[in-house]
């Protein structure tokens, strides 16, 4: 009896730590997109959920587009804000650059999914972004410490911007987020 109880204990306690896991499937073409179009540029933050549970974020992309005198909803951030961020950060995870006369474009990317992803890694850009207290678990709900933040410095584009719920290349319905 001892023997049949200890293995029940065992059994419980993996399926335990199995079903804890924190590994999330990362699609690049599943998630959502959130866009507000300028004139030509348009801004937009793309979101890729977990392909199991859209309960979390795998990614997180934006490109924040500021045309002078316009979209001062989007608070560009100030030089020596976003100089900080291009220098903690390789030019894949932020840059900001002059595209055209009186525009510039915002890019930000987080890889959440990547099994080298550490949030120190990543620590001005996530507080830049109002994110860095949501990933106190190493976990980013879509909804509430995303979507339903009000820290999130993008919140704006989020509540105000187009949802698109397939951001596939193909637009296959395999691929909606529900």
């Amino acid at each position: 009896m001892k023997k049949n109880s200890f293995l029940l204990l065992l059994l419980s306690l993996l399926m335990l730590v199995s079903c804890n896991s924190k590994k999330i499937k990362h699609d690049e073409q599943y998630g959502v997109r959130y866009t507000i179009e300028e004139t030509h540029n348009t801004s937009a933050i793309t979101i890729n959920l977990d392909t199991d549970n859209t309960k979390y974020v795998t990614a997180i992309h934006g490109y924040i587009y500021y045309t002078e005198g316009k979209n001062i909803e989007l608070n560009k951030p100030e030089q020596n804000t976003y100089e900080k961020l291009m220098s903690d950060l390789d030019e894949k995870y932020y840059y900001i650059s002059k595209t055209a006369d009186n525009v510039e474009l915002e890019y930000f990317n987080i890889e959440f999914h990547d099994p080298d992803f550490s949030k120190k890694d990543y620590q001005s850009l996530l507080e830049y972004l109002g994110l860095w207290d949501a990933l106190s678990d190493d976990r980013l709900t879509y909804q509430t410490e995303l979507k339903d933040n009000p820290n999130f410095r993008y919140n704006y584009l989020i509540t105000e911007g187009d949802y698109l719920n397939n951001i596939s290349y193909t637009g296959a319905s395999t691929y909606d987020v529900k």
